[in-house]
């Protein structure tokens, strides 16, 4: 998980130099997105009392749709996204 995390800010950390300022801010706030659900998913894979698990999951979900809301943003305005879970090769 962690090697996913380091991969998701190495793509997120160097916006294409082509991209306007409101381009570059997309891409900033989908990574910020991206790193918020995967807290919240690490979150949600910790807890254990039950009305910790119920916040969890709410949170899993608002992390979810925002990421979603952001992505779909982008592929409106045209941005390319890289793809989060292309691994690099050995």
């Amino acid at each position: 998980m962690e090697r996913d995390a380091t991969l998701a800010l190495r793509i997120f950390a160097a916006p294409d130099a082509g991209l306007d300022a409101a381009g570059r801010e997309l891409i900033a706030a989908v990574g910020e997105a991206h790193r918020a659900h995967q807290q919240a998913l690490r979150y949600f894979h910790q807890v254990a009392e039950p009305d910790m698990v119920d916040h969890a999951v709410l949170q899993l979900a608002a992390a979810e749709r925002r990421y979603a809301y952001l992505l779909g943003q982008a592929r409106r305005a045209g941005v390319q996204m890289p793809r989060l879970d292309a691994r690099p090769r050995p």
